[in-house]
């Protein structure tokens, strides 16, 4: 089951910190990303829970330990966790329900980048329990 698509980001880092392009330029020349935020998950706390019909999203989780979790069809649940300096990009495909739960003892952060614009009267989102 691979339900969640990893993919390692070439980070650049030095003493000062690091330095991360989190998405390919192509997808947002393409207009493949209309919608950009950030949040911040205090100690275990949970952010989504919820599915999206119509729209991908593509999340990079940073600054605190993060387990990442999603549901197949089935209803069995992939998981797996990140460490506060691990930098990869997640793509969650249309149609995958997904939660993200910090695990940690320090304020995490979630850069998301989505294909559709937010608007939240007419949003694709559904409440899905995935943790």
């Amino acid at each position: 089951m691979k339900l969640l698509k990893c993919t390692a980001l070439s980070a650049l880092r030095q003493d000062r910190g690091w330095s991360v392009e989190p998405v390919a330029s192509a997808l947002l020349g393409a207009g493949g990303v209309k919608n950009i935020h950030l949040v911040s998950m205090q100690p275990g706390t949970i952010r989504g829970n919820h599915v999206h019909e119509r729209q991908s999203e593509w999340v990079v989780t940073f600054g605190g330990r993060c387990l990442a979790a999603a549901l197949d069809a089935q209803g069995r649940r992939e998981e797996r966790v990140f460490g506060p300096d691990e930098l990869v990009l997640i793509e969650i495909p249309p149609g995958v329900p997904h939660a993200f739960k910090n695990t940690g003892r320090e304020v995490g952060y979630l850069l998301a980048l989505c294909s559709e614009p937010y608007i939240e009267e007419n949003s694709d989102r559904k409440e899905v329990r995935v943790l």
